[in-house]
């Protein structure tokens, strides 16, 4: 591994125990940096089955380092699979969700602008998987499609020459230049909780402490030197309220929808009210004793 000085190997391991072989082939230094999973590129949104998965990994894992990912261009896109399409809040939701997790991420094209599944007619299909198979199995193509630049231009942006496959009109409507400008557009929160992830080292570096799901929510707990970061996130339809420690507070410099004004967000310590597919992170000093977090 340390063959080549400066530079970080990532590995696609498979086997029937994914889980354990990426834990084994990341953990020591011995062999690689860290394994990219595809544990999380299922049609399970749920929060017991995230949870579960997660869990798991932490442990079997040790000193490994894992690599997360919500998409690829072998999967259903991700607005398309987990039933998001045009739901801003729950695309909002998923990105905090994986850029909150310890461990590297990879975030796949289209997924910062909420593009969904390209639906192609056969006479447009390159994959030859879904040129074979043909309707029961459609292939890859419907994620593979060019990135959309521009709404008015031709292929998007994308080229000027003709490329491989055509751009949706769905996916012309939520090009780069659509979404750069306005402020709430799901670009802009990428690009917002990116820079905000950035400074906080804890979401960077930190360990992780999963708490049980109830009513849907999704709590974790990410702690580095003398920080303790809560984050949860609900996976609800409803309207959730949680006990938050003394002590607890919001931090100043997040994205103003994580502060507590997104969708009516309260945190109104100690108390935390999340609307349907609401997120929070709040701040409190890491010690021996953690206060307990009533979720």
């Amino acid at each position: 591994m340390d063959e080549y000085p400066g530079t970080t190997s990532v590995g696609e391991v498979g086997d029937d125990d994914a889980l354990g072989v990426m834990a084994e082939y990341s953990q020591g230094g011995k062999r690689l940096h860290m394994c990219y999973s595809f544990n999380l590129l299922t049609d399970k949104a749920d929060p017991g089955y995230l949870h579960e998965t997660l869990t798991e990994m932490e442990a079997r894992i040790g000193d490994g380092w894992p690599c997360w990912a919500l998409g690829n261009h072998d999967v259903t896109r991700l607005a398309t699979r987990w039933q998001a399409e045009g739901q801003l809040d729950k695309l909002r939701l998923y990105m905090v969700f994986l850029l909150t997790q310890r461990g590297s991420v990879c975030l796949y094209q289209g997924e910062e602008l909420g593009l969904p599944e390209a639906q192609l007619t056969f006479d447009q299909l390159v994959d030859p998987a879904g040129i074979t198979f043909w309707p029961a199995y459609k292939g890859r193509d419907g994620c593979r499609t060019p990135h959309p630049w521009q709404a008015d231009a031709r292929h998007a942006g994308f080229s000027s020459a003709t490329p491989w496959l055509p751009v949706p009109d769905t996916h012309a409507s939520l090009a780069v230049d659509q979404q750069d400008n306005d402020t709430d557009s799901l670009l802009n929160a990428y690009r917002d909780f990116l820079a905000f992830r950035r400074t906080q080292p804890t979401l960077v570096k930190g360990d992780v402490r999963y708490h049980p799901v109830r009513d849907g929510v999704l709590c974790l707990e990410r702690t580095y030197q003398q920080t303790r970061l809560l984050i949860a996130l609900n996976f609800s339809s409803q309207t959730v309220t949680r006990s938050v420690p003394e002590g607890a507070e919001a931090i100043a410099g997040a994205p103003a929808w994580l502060a507590g004004e997104w969708q009516g967000t309260q945190l109104s310590l100690p108390q935390l009210s999340l609307p349907p597919y609401g997120v929070a992170i709040a701040r409190c000093a890491h010690t021996q004793e953690d206060a307990p977090w009533d979720i």
